[in-house]
């Protein structure tokens, strides 16, 4: 089986990735990485911050 995989660079949501079936029934599955989400309302608000690793850490 195919599958077709569309990364989406949105300035709001970050990283997102589409993840579509070639054949039928045509799923599609959406993933958003829900750091880059919460990186962008802090930078939104003027929060300083840093990451490291999985986490965030304040300056």
């Amino acid at each position: 089986m195919n599958h077709y995989h569309f990364h989406i660079l949105d300035p709001d949501w970050g990283q997102v990735t589409i993840k579509r079936s070639g054949h039928p029934p045509f799923g599609a599955q959406v993933m958003l990485n829900g750091h880059e989400d919460v990186a962008g309302e802090a930078r939104k608000d003027k929060i300083e911050f840093s990451k490291e690793g999985n986490g965030f850490t304040r300056e």
